[in-house]
């Protein structure tokens, strides 16, 4: 049975319930119910655009339960939350009567655009537990992921479902079917900051995949410039790691880093460091305390992150000879193993 076509069959009589719901609004008016997880609560609780992150309005909360009323020229994704309870929820501010179901991670209902919402999600969470417990392939849930993001698509490519869509299934499809995605949407949905952000990644990180020549970049430190080039594409390998100081998981592949380092830096390996989104003293201060004593592009921040589309670190790449990609995403043993081949092959 196609799950997905009958999760359609379910969405679409929802796309012809009236906005208006039946308590007298005019056109456009929206009121908000919810409640928060300590209901002897009383005080103040804000509503805001998920996107922009404007505040679009704040309530008073008596006895746990708050409303909002207003008016909504065009749907956007709203959050609510009280720090003091820790409570809140994300939802469609569209017209109609709303209810926030839940206290700390509450869900919109009874609106046309919340009810769509809601059950994409369901349908999201439902492939991706049968393919964690082993009921579906790989490839048969991302095929329906692309094809339920891409119905989602279709009927929303400009307005905040069609954001939605991509944010909800970044992870979940791969660099290219989430760019072509992207690229059937229209301007709103292009021109929103999480979506454009994530389209400028996916497009770097696309142009510099294992196969493609290397991108340069550079940095100044101290009235120097060092660009990438500086060491890449010069007649021998070089495994560039983008870390930080603050981040553990870099942290932890020093080790490692060193190793291969140690073991072939006299037969042609440079390792070079690349110090992403780190204060230039901080850097310093970790290279001291985690004994890296290769070579360093300091303060690089964003110049290399954003040339290799880099949303997460660390970030450890492998360069030919002639500055080909070889390697994207190398990390701990997997890391030793594949520079122990390549060094032992080009011998």
């Amino acid at each position: 049975m196609n799950k997905t076509k009958n999760l359609r069959s379910r969405i679409l009589p929802l796309l012809f319930v009236p906005a208006l719901a039946a308590f007298g609004q005019e056109p456009g008016d929206y009121r908000v119910e919810g409640q928060v997880a300590d209901a002897t609560f009383s005080g103040v609780i804000y509503m805001t655009d998920a996107l922009t992150r404007d505040t679009l309005a704040s309530t008073e909360v008596k006895q746990g339960k708050y409303v909002f009323t207003g008016r909504v020229e065009k749907p956007r994704y709203a959050l609510v939350f009280s720090r003091e309870t820790r409570s809140g929820g994300a939802f469609i501010l569209e017209p109609g009567q709303i209810v926030l179901q839940g206290t700390r991670q509450a869900t919109g209902t009874g609106t046309p655009m919340n009810d769509e919402f809601q059950a994409f999600n369901r349908a999201l969470l439902e492939i991706e537990a049968a393919l964690r417990e082993n009921r579906k392939s790989g490839d048969a849930a991302r095929a329906e992921i692309v094809s339920l993001a891409g119905g989602m698509m279709a009927k929303h490519p400009d307005d905040v479902l069609g954001v939605l869509a991509v944010i909800r299934t970044v992870g979940l499809l791969d660099d290219a079917a989430l760019l072509d995605l992207i690229e059937k949407a229209g301007s709103f949905v292009q021109q929103q900051e999480p979506v454009a952000r994530k389209k400028k990644a996916l497009l770097a990180r696309i142009a510099t995949a294992e196969g493609k020549k290397f991108t340069d970049f550079s940095a100044e430190y101290e009235g120097k410039r060092q660009s990438l080039s500086d060491y890449v594409g010069k007649g021998q390998y070089v495994l560039a790691d983008f870390w930080a100081s603050w981040c553990g998981p870099c942290r932890r592949e020093i080790p490692h880093i060193a190793a291969v380092y140690n073991k072939y830096k006299a037969e042609g390996l440079v390792v070079l460091g690349v110090a992403t989104w780190d204060k230039p003293a901080d850097t310093q201060k970790a290279m001291k305390e985690l004994d890296i004593t290769w070579p360093q592009i300091m303060n690089a921040q964003y110049a290399g992150s954003d040339a290799y589309g880099i949303e997460g670190i660390p970030q450890i790449i492998l360069f030919g000879p002639d500055g080909t990609i070889l390697k994207r995403n190398l990390r701990g043993e997997e890391m030793v193993r594949t520079i122990d081949e390549i060094m032992s092959q080009s011998k």
